[in-house]
C-alpha cells in the first residue's frame, strides 16, 4: 500500500555575499581554506622535468573550489595540471583538499622564479573575507648536456626574443 508523505516547505534565507573589502581576486570559494605550493626539487638541469603542486585543503566545497591563479615563468615548457580531490564527509561537514600537480621542463639556463600565488575566499565563520598567500619559489636551473638553443643561436630566453621581435 503506498501513502503520500510530506512535510512542511522549510525556508532558508540565503544571504549574498557582502561587496565590501572583496578582493580583486575573488572567484567565489566560500569555507576555510589553507593554499600550499611546493617544488619536488629546486636544482635541476635544463630540459629535467619538475613537479609543481598547488594545495588548497580546508571545509568547504571542495569540488567547486575555482583553480588558483598561476603564474609560470615563460622559459619553462608547461602541461595542464593533473587535478586531485580529497573530499571527508563527516557531521554534515565536507572538508578535504583539491591538488593541481603541474609538469614543468626549463629551457634555459638560470635562476627562475615561480612568483607568490593567492588565493582568496570568504570565511563565514568571520564574516570576511580572506586572503591566502603561497611565498615565491625558486629554482636554479643549470645548463644540461641536451640544451634548447634558440634559432640562429642567439642565446636568448623566450621572453627576450619576444621583446627582440616587438622591437623589429
Amino acid at each position: 500500500m503506498r501513502k503520500a508523505v510530506a512535510t512542511p516547505a522549510i525556508e532558508i534565507d540565503v544571504l549574498p555575499l557582502p561587496n565590501a573589502n572583496k578582493p580583486a581576486n575573488f572567484a567565489g570559494a566560500v569555507g576555510q581554506y589553507q593554499l600550499k605550493a611546493t617544488v619536488d626539487k629546486t636544482d635541476v638541469d635544463t630540459d629535467e622535468a619538475i613537479s609543481f603542486k598547488v594545495t588548497l585543503s580546508g571545509t568547504g566545497n571542495i569540488r567547486m573550489l575555482p583553480d588558483p591563479e598561476v603564474k609560470i615563468p615563460t622559459d619553462f615548457e608547461q602541461y595542464d595540471p593533473e587535478v586531485t580531490e580529497n573530499i571527508s564527509r563527516q557531521n554534515g561537514i565536507i572538508s578535504g583538499s583539491k591538488i593541481y600537480e603541474y609538469v614543468l621542463v626549463p629551457r634555459f639556463p638560470g635562476e627562475q622564479k615561480i612568483r607568490p600565488i593567492t588565493y582568496s575566499f570568504f570565511d563565514p565563520r568571520q564574516k570576511a573575507y580572506q586572503t591566502l598567500t603561497a611565498p615565491e619559489i625558486i629554482i636554479n636551473v643549470a645548463k644540461g648536456s641536451g640544451q634548447f638553443v634558440a634559432p640562429g643561436g642567439s642565446g636568448l630566453s623566450k621572453e627576450e626574443v619576444r621583446y627582440v621581435g616587438q622591437d623589429i
